[in-house]
């Protein structure tokens, strides 16, 4: 059984992000201003142990702050998730006296988009319990979840699912839900982020439907279970033409793309453009408009993994059900043609430069150090400077198109938490300078012997894009205000090399076409290749 009610707009919550054994993110909570309200549910789970036999059931009981409505195509932060449960005692070894640890929720979120989307929620903290010889032991995790979004109008539905349980070395359970567990709560989006209409169709996820999950939609509609933080309308406060208590005429939001894609800014690197062959052709001349006026800005979503070398574990880039956007815009085309002295062959050079801006929001994910150690931070990428791409494709050499990406990013720590005791790092912990990006990707699609579909990129249509040399660069200014200095500590755990990006990018946007736009499409996550793996080749061109 669930109860919702209202609650005071929820204050900004600081947010993490974590790349390394150290970094963890966290991210922001409700907008400060926001409609929050308060989703309370009690799920029943079965649970077995990993590594070991026996099973376990546990109740849970799940509460978050989730805003009532918000823009679609547009980013929306929940409030902290408080996850409350009781352990029997007899599910942990005889010698364990605290427990300390984290948990993994899945939830699954469905309504405004066609297909339901699986959203981890991992690494929510437990707080450090004293454990009795013979007492039950009650549990409470807490901890911040990735935003959300929804690329259409409609009621996006938050379902709790799988969860799993880390108590160190004294338990690690994997839960499933033992029925359909009732919704955490629901989000309307809107094309303008106002309240949906009443009078729409539940649960449809059509524009302006309102939420199922959410009786308490206003003061008007009925008492809650709590006291409400909204004035009490005066006779002035609403029409005298438009009964409260009637539903309106008017017709629902119309879709609007979620797109214009803004144009990147910036300076772009030409130290990354490769030489042009002599007599190339170069598009625009010094007299054409901007290649981007004509051509428009293009954007697209991308959803991957950052490797941490020294830990052998991975963080996610952004909420895979949402991604993040990139936007890239033309700069410069290049085209020279040589023919054969029959004339009955030809090779040729082509070559496209594009700026981009993308910017990663935070992540949370959650790293162990010495395979057992939780530690969790917030972690700031700040682009210094855009991105760069360049595409070059020279049929004398090969037929296959490459690209490189290239850009610069500074990394800032903040709220470090090693096994939940928080680490003073001061307010200007970063590296001493920006990661190099140098990202690959390659079309194959025109080689003869044919190509992996599943591995090809290509602008246009998405794929892989990938970095195996990623260097994390030294700490530099992290010390408490104490006086401790930690950069030591931190470049012992994150920095040096052989990191990975391991991204996955979707369809191209471009503006002029809106419809094929909206809403942009979300790639899945990248998966490497196991062993053994052998392509189904398709056709080259």
């Amino acid at each position: 059984m669930r109860t919702v009610r209202r609650l005071r707009p929820a204050p900004v919550l600081t947010a993490v992000v974590v790349l390394a054994g150290v970094v963890t993110p966290v991210l922001v909570g409700g907008p400060a201003g926001a409609d929050m309200r308060t989703g309370r549910v009690t799920a029943d789970y079965d649970c077995t142990r990993q590594g070991g036999p026996g099973t376990t059931k546990l109740t849970v009981t799940l509460i978050q702050d989730l805003p009532t409505t918000a823009t679609a195509g547009q980013d929306v932060q929940p409030g902290m998730l408080t996850a409350e449960t009781t352990l029997p005692r007899g599910a942990l070894p005889a010698e364990a006296t605290r427990l300390e640890g984290s948990a993994d929720l899945t939830v699954t979120a469905g309504g405004a988009d066609p297909v339901a989307m699986q959203l981890p929620w991992p690494g929510i903290t437990l707080t450090p319990v004293e454990v009795s010889a013979d007492g039950d032991v009650p549990l409470t995790f807490t901890g911040s979840v990735p935003s959300l979004s929804s690329g259409n109008p409609g009621t996006l539905t938050l379902t709790p699912g799988a969860l799993a349980v880390h108590l160190g070395a004294a338990l690690d359970l994997s839960c499933t839900p033992a029925g359909t567990p009732d919704p955490l709560g629901s989000i309307v989006f809107t094309a303008d982020g106002s309240a949906a209409p009443s009078g729409g169709d539940s649960g449809s996820g059509s524009p302006g439907a309102a939420p199922t999950d959410s009786p308490a939609e206003s003061p008007a509609d009925g008492p809650t279970d709590g006291p409400t933080d909204q004035p009490t309308a005066t006779p002035t406060d609403t029409p005298t033409d438009t009964p409260t208590d009637q539903p309106t005429d008017s017709p629902s939001p119309t879709p609007t793309p979620v797109f214009p894609c803004p144009t990147p800014t910036g300076v772009i690197d030409t130290r990354m453009y490769s030489p042009l062959p002599d007599g190339a052709m170069v598009i625009p001349g010094p007299s054409d408009p901007p290649l981007v006026d004509s051509n428009g800005t293009q954007c697209a979503k991308v959803v991957g993994y950052s490797d941490v070398g020294k830990l052998g574990q991975a963080a996610l880039l952004g909420n895979p059900a949402t991604g993040v956007r990139a936007d890239f815009a033309p700069i410069r085309s290049a085209f020279q043609f040589w023919s054969s002295p029959d004339g009955l062959s030809f090779d040729w050079y082509i070559q496209q430069d594009l700026i981009g801006n993308m910017t990663l929001p935070p992540i949370r994910s959650t790293f162990t150090t010495f395979g057992f150690v939780p530690v969790t931070a917030t972690m700031h990428l700040t682009p210094d400077g855009p991105l760069t791409m360049v595409m070059v494709q020279d049929t004398r050499v090969s037929r296959m198109s490459t690209y490189t990406i290239t850009g610069r990013q500074f990394l800032r720590l903040s709220d470090v938490r090693i096994n939940g005791t928080p680490l003073d790092v001061g307010p200007d912990c970063r590296t001493v300078r920006p990661l190099q990006l140098r990202l690959r990707a390659y079309d194959r699609s025109q080689l003869p012997e044919g190509y992996d579909p599943n591995t090809n990129y290509n602008l246009t249509t998405g794929g892989p894009i990938t970095q195996d040399d990623l260097v994390i660069p030294e700490f530099t200014g992290c010390r408490s205000r104490a006086g401790e200095d930690v950069d030591a500590l931190l470049d012992a755990s994150v920095s040096g090399p052989g990191n990975a990006l391991n991204l996955n990018q979707g369809g191209m946007c471009n503006v002029p076409d809106p419809e094929f736009c909206y809403p942009l499409p979300v790639p899945a996550l990248p998966v490497r290749k196991p062993p053994g793996y052998s392509p189904t080749l398709a056709p080259g061109k």
